[in-house]
């Protein structure tokens, strides 16, 4: 058997009306809170009143820093800093999607530490330390994983580039999901995230570093996906179908905590860091076609595996045949959720097209697909994404 580590030190509160154990969470790690999240909203705000009632309820003096925007920036990063340097906090708690959660990290480490969030991006010689402040996470979406993940993805808009600290020291202490904060989310919004939890969860499968360990959790995390998000979708009341996806996306925190992502996520991110109004999910949705297409003869089996989790009528075909018609699996999936997107109906520039390519190739995920691209391979899989 393969040789493997397995690392997850966050504290996993699961379940249904676990939103009001909060207060008492937070309390465990300090008493001055930055409470970070978007704007409130009528989809938000009756999460931030809840939160906000269980802060107070347990003694525990709260800020609220509401300026998080999706695709974070540096400058959103700071702003948060600034103002939990002000109040003295000393435990930051992030609600919200994965946004909300990783501008929370950032700040976690930059108001501890010199200089800003972006000094200590995962290349860089400087890390993070102990100083950093702990985190706690409340997540309202079920789609980025970033309530049990070292991961904090932030854009830097000078630089047009996105980038990501990646460190332990910035696991939330304690997650809370509850599949109750899910109900209200919108239509597209559960269908980009929801499609993001099963590409961490495939990408974690397919993956270089990928264990039995997290093969049993992508894996499962993939047959939650399948059967629940069109569900979900359609009907965002579903409380079985929020459970269910809130448990995928958890389990596909856990194994990309511990494996990684691949080519998709490289280009995905570069994307983002171009056209900052493109969701990561969306980003993922637009180049997923061609990326099924270019890697499946390079991992058969897995690609065969993930065409039987969606239609039983594979199994008793060949490998080489299920794994071929997986990209047309996947193909008809985006379209039932909504998500069969392209780069043009993105609004994203095509003379870009050129720079995102290059930017794909900074960030260490293509290397880890089982079939390595190179940077002209990527620019052609962009060109065949800007139109499907």
């Amino acid at each position: 058997m393969k040789t493997f580590n397995y690392f997850q030190p966050t504290d996993i509160r699961f379940g249904c009306g676990r939103i009001k154990e909060v207060g008492s969470v937070v309390a465990k790690f300090g008493k001055r809170c930055l409470l970070v999240s978007r704007p409130v909203s009528s989809v938000l705000g009756p999460v931030t009143k809840k939160v906000k009632k269980s802060l107070s309820d347990a003694g525990v003096s709260f800020v609220h820093f509401d300026g998080v925007i999706p695709n974070p920036t540096t400058d959103i990063v700071t702003a948060g800093a600034e103002l939990a340097r002000s109040h003295n906090a000393d435990v930051v708690l992030g609600v919200g999607g994965g946004s909300s959660m990783d501008t929370a990290k950032a700040i976690a480490v930059e108001v501890s530490h010199k200089g800003s969030s972006w000094d200590y991006l995962f290349f860089r010689e400087t890390q993070p330390t102990d100083k950093t402040l702990p985190i706690i996470a409340v997540t309202t979406t079920s789609g980025t994983g970033s309530q049990v993940t070292q991961v904090a993805v932030i854009t830097n808009p000078k630089e047009k580039r996105k980038s990501a600290i990646y460190n332990p020291i910035i696991y939330p202490k304690v997650s809370i999901i509850d599949p109750e904060l899910m109900l209200t989310v919108p239509e597209h919004i559960t269908a980009s995230t929801g499609f993001d939890v099963f590409t961490h969860s495939f990408e974690a499968y397919i993956h270089k570093n990928a264990s039995p360990y997290t093969g049993i959790l992508a894996l499962e995390a993939i047959r939650l996906v399948a059967e629940h998000l069109y569900t979900a979708v359609r009907d965002g009341s579903n409380i079985e179908a929020r459970s269910a996806l809130s448990w995928a996306d958890t389990l596909a925190g856990l194994s990309i905590a511990n494996a990684g992502v691949t080519l998709p996520h490289g280009i995905g991110m570069a994307i983002g860091g171009s056209c900052p109004h493109v969701m990561h999910g969306e980003a993922l949705a637009a180049v997923y076609p061609e990326f099924m297409r270019f890697t499946y003869s390079s991992a058969t089996q897995k690609f065969a595996t993930l065409a039987r989790i969606f239609d039983s009528d594979f199994t008793d075909t060949t490998d080489e045949a299920a794994a071929k018609e997986s990209c047309s699996i996947i193909d008809a999936f985006l379209k039932e959720i909504g998500m069969y997107l392209s780069l043009k109906g993105l609004k994203v520039p095509e003379n870009e097209i050129e720079e995102i390519a290059d930017h794909s190739m900074e960030l260490p995920d293509y290397t880890n697909n089982p079939r390595l691209a190179t940077r002209d391979e990527v620019f052609a899989i962009l060109k065949k994404a800007f139109r499907h």
